[in-house]
């Protein structure tokens, strides 16, 4: 299991199938409110519920905290995870 190192912010990744936010990425704001980063739109999860909803994609995280346009090109692109490879996920 990788670690991302404390300075950088976890990116998740939402994946329940079926929903319209499937594979779209979160950022997550404290005290159980997540932005979408393609939509833009802060809604509020319980930590329950964000245990199922969400994963972390390392290497999102690692990408964006290494030059934080990323977020950018994620919101005015629309873009989102493609697909899931060998139980790895791969980024947009």
């Amino acid at each position: 299991m990788e670690v991302l190192p404390e300075n950088i912010k976890p990116i998740l990744r939402n994946n329940v199938y079926g929903s319209s936010f499937y594979n779209d990425a979160y950022e997550s704001l404290g005290n159980g409110q997540y932005r979408n980063i393609r939509t833009g739109k802060v809604g509020e999860v319980s930590d329950e519920q964000a245990k199922n909803v969400f994963t972390i994609s390392v290497g999102l995280s690692l990408s964006v905290g290494s030059n934080v346009l990323v977020l950018e090109l994620i919101q005015r692109l629309g873009l989102r995870f493609d697909s899931v490879v060998q139980g790895e996920k791969t980024e947009f």
